[in-house]
């Protein structure tokens, strides 16, 4: 009759090496390989001149 241990150091090993083939196969896939990252475009600056607010008359402008 087969061992324990040998049996659980058998799984051990081929679960290892079910890892290492499934790591090397994910590597070797192109199609795997993320896109290259494109950044967003940059959002304009804001003025630094404050707008008037909407109740402000231009006829109270000129009187500033």
């Amino acid at each position: 009759m087969v061992s324990h241990l040998f049996f659980y150091q058998l799984v051990l090993i081929a679960l290892v090496w079910l890892c290492v083939m499934l790591h090397w196969a994910w590597l070797s896939d192109p199609a795997a390989a993320c896109p290259p990252l494109e950044l967003p475009p940059l959002r304009p600056k804001r003025k630094r001149e404050p707008t008037p607010f909407a109740g402000l008359h231009q006829a109270a402008l000129r009187r500033l």
